[in-house]
């Protein structure tokens, strides 16, 4: 299946407005991608919960289940990181609620993973 990211350098297409058109004239599903949004200068922080709402929303009717990209960059070049289990576990309670897949983009790979997994079971499980 095919799909649009968004994208992280300013003067390319893949800003968030840019993607909404493109899945209103063909209706390809929007893959949102946290990092490439907090380092465009054309799209600046965090995403708020509806920028994310709107992204999953454009995968109704497809055969695979919404995608996020997560991953924990230099706040000036963008450039990943170790991942920050903290601040991922803050991101994905902020969007609570909300029925996704996450693709931990990591620097360190499975360390990473193991890492955000042992911080994710010392914290209250909220359903």
């Amino acid at each position: 299946m095919l799909r649009l990211e968004n994208e992280e350098h300013a003067g390319k297409i893949g800003t968030i407005d840019e993607l909404g058109l493109i899945n209103r004239e063909t209706g390809i599903p929007l893959l949102f991608d946290v990092a490439h949004y907090r380092v465009n200068p054309l799209e600046k922080g965090l995403p708020p919960r509806g920028i994310v709402e709107e992204f999953l929303a454009t995968w109704e009717g497809a055969t695979t289940y919404p995608v996020l990209h997560y991953s924990t960059t230099a706040p000036d070049s963008g450039t990943h990181l170790p991942v920050n289990p903290a601040e991922f576990w803050e991101y994905v309670e902020s969007l609570h609620g909300l029925g996704f897949d996450m693709m931990l983009e990591t620097k360190e790979k499975e360390e990473d993973v193991l890492k955000v997994k042992r911080y994710m079971r010392s914290k209250p499980i909220t359903v």
